[in-house]
């Protein structure tokens, strides 16, 4: 017989916990659970029980509480991050008889709401939040889905005390995402940028080898570097149980932008053709963190080359303010990670804006490859088709992110699930295995070229 439902009792029911609570217990956990404030029905209840709260209950589980989620302004943090037995955690509690050495609710809250980006802070070159101050980036877990731990955590003290409780497992999909930002390196450019193309690579960088390609490509004699859709959708086909997102820019032409023309056929049969096979979202332009409008004006566009609503976007360069996410228009918005390796909220499941409208994160795939290192490239592809495998055994979800930069190609993807002596033997062999098989199982053709 399963217990049906959890119940929680809190001193007092805010928004903060009440959103925190849905995080983990229904989108994390998939728990039914109900919340109560009066503690003579919660010690009178029979069934599985927490107490959130500055003092125990009875006999259940407690978890000593924080002061952040009473809390109604935003006001600086102390979150002393510390690491136990490998596990990283905020908000530490103290006491001899806690279930817990830290806080949960406060440090999932912290991390999900990207509350350090309400506060005064720096920014890079392209007005997004910098890295380097970021709490998880400083501690050294920016690469651990932290709050997904800490709900596993929360999931393992409820089955020891409550056997029956019913709490699913956990399950895993590879979500792969590519961003559209320039359809061909070459082709369908127009006169005016070829010729201008041409010439900077004569003058400008002495390169007239790159010359004489781009004229091997015009003339049909070679294939567009960029043209990699085909190998694409092939892999994905091969994959049934996979999704494939495709992210357009479709924004006007500058100095950060530059898509292929919207307008242009190829273009639109292009972005109609990959609608047919995977999904579109759009790929809002550099300017849109500056004017919002663009957004709409980006949407439309790609709503009228595939005739239909557009629910997804990634931003440009990911560049996205926290406070944008309050008016987001997108069922999904996947601007969830740094420029970086790493997530910006310790957290690979749904979450949600401000205003209430679903807004899905997750670690996407971006492959960038390079001629001269395409075996350690194929090798990261291998790692992520092996992490589903990984991720069943070892019982985490745990998603990665593969690094963006080109100018460190060779950079081997970090995924480690659980930090184990088995588990570090069990990634060691990936490694071996994962290098074998990209040299012999790969050839050089189907290069995918996609720019951050």
């Amino acid at each position: 017989m399963h217990l049906e439902m959890l119940l929680i009792h809190v001193p007092k029911l805010t928004n903060r916990l009440g959103y925190t609570l849905n995080i983990l217990f229904h989108h994390v956990l998939h728990t039914e659970f109900s919340i109560t404030t009066d503690e003579e029905y919660f010690l009178a209840s029979g069934g599985a029980r927490l107490c959130y709260g500055p003092r125990r209950l009875g006999d259940t589980l407690h978890i000593k509480s924080s002061k952040l989620l009473f809390q109604t302004s935003i006001d600086e943090q102390n979150p002393n991050p510390f690491e136990r037995d490998g596990q990283w955690m905020l908000f530490p509690v103290y006491g001899s008889d806690q279930d817990l050495p830290f806080d949960p609710l406060a440090a999932t809250f912290y991390m999900v709401s990207r509350y350090e980006e309400y506060l005064p802070h720096r920014e890079d070159e392209h007005g997004r939040f910098a890295t380097a101050g970021h709490l998880a980036v400083e501690a050294g877990f920016n690469d651990e889905p932290v709050v997904d731990q800490w709900a596993c955590m929360l999931r393992t003290l409820l089955m020891e005390r409550y056997p029956d409780l019913a709490i699913p497992e956990r399950s895993y999909r590879f979500v792969q995402t590519v961003d559209i930002d320039a359809a061909w390196c070459y082709k369908h450019k127009g006169f005016f940028r070829t010729v201008v193309g041409s010439l900077r690579d004569l003058i400008v960088r002495h390169d007239p080898a790159e010359v004489g390609r781009r004229f091997r490509v015009l003339l049909g004699r070679e294939k567009d570097p960029f043209d990699t859709f085909d190998y694409i959708l092939d892999q994905y086909r091969q994959r049934p149980g996979d999704k494939l997102i495709f992210f357009a820019l479709v924004a006007d032409y500058d100095q950060y932008d530059k898509p292929a023309n919207y307008q242009n056929p190829h273009t639109r049969d292009l972005l109609q053709h990959l609608d047919d096979y995977a999904s579109m979202g759009v790929h809002p332009g550099y300017g849109a963190l500056e004017e919002p409008s663009k957004v709409d004006i980006d949407t439309r566009r790609l709503e009228n080359i595939l005739h239909r609503p557009i629910s997804k976007s990634r931003y440009h360069f990911l560049r996205l303010h926290i406070h944008s996410l309050s008016r987001c228009r997108f069922v999904m918005n996947d601007t969830a990670y740094f420029p970086a390796e790493g997530g910006r909220y310790g957290q690979h499941q749904p979450s949600f804006a401000d205003s209430g409208s679903r807004v899905f994160f997750h670690q996407s795939q971006t492959l960038c490859f390079v001629q001269d290192a395409l075996h350690r490239a194929l090798y990261r592809t291998l790692c992520a088709r092996q992490f589903a495998a990984d991720a069943g055994e070892f019982g985490r979800c745990r998603v990665f992110h593969l690094s963006v930069a080109v100018k460190n190609p060779v950079h081997f993807c970090r995924y480690g699930l659980q930090r184990t002596a088995g588990h570090r033997a069990v990634t060691q062999q990936r490694k071996t295995q994962g290098v074998q098989a990209a040299e012999e199982r790969f050839q050089t053709d189907g290069i995918v070229q996609c720019h951050p």
